[in-house]
């Protein structure tokens, strides 16, 4: 058995983002154009599998009208009939679609889940499905 884990800490000071990855999806920065940022990362490697795993530490500051979206792979592995998965650039079509009229940060989520739910036609569920968004004022 295994996870894979995002744990961040985020200063709503200094909008500074600080997380450690082991193994989880990779966080979606988007700026307030709507354009994803490129976020520094490193392996992290799940835990439960490696004695000692090596973590994935990242520190990003959210500029103002960015939104940062954490995910869990449930998303982006959403298939529909087919077998097709909604992947990275079905989340990123929805987003980058949204960003001219973006609401809260809950608006993001609950369109995205609207879609990947849409996607799945209603196919049973194979894998937990969250969404957490932040909006920087």
């Amino acid at each position: 058995m295994f996870v894979t884990v995002l744990y961040g800490i985020l200063n709503s000071d200094t909008r500074e983002f600080e997380y450690a990855r082991a193994g989880h999806e990779f966080p979606m920065l988007l700026n307030a154009q709507g354009e994803v940022a490129e976020l520094p990362c490193g392996s992290g490697q799940m835990l439960g599998l490696f004695p000692n795993p090596r973590l994935d530490e990242q520190s990003v500051i959210l500029l103002p009208g960015s939104l940062l979206l954490l995910y869990t792979d449930g998303v982006n592995e959403a298939m529909d009939r087919e077998g097709q998965q909604f992947g990275l650039d079905g989340l990123l079509a929805v987003l980058r679609a949204g960003s001219s009229t973006r609401g809260t940060a809950q608006d993001t989520c609950n369109v995205a889940f609207a879609a990947v739910r849409a996607h799945s036609n209603a196919e049973a569920q194979q894998d937990d499905v969250l969404l957490v968004a932040v909006q920087a004022e």
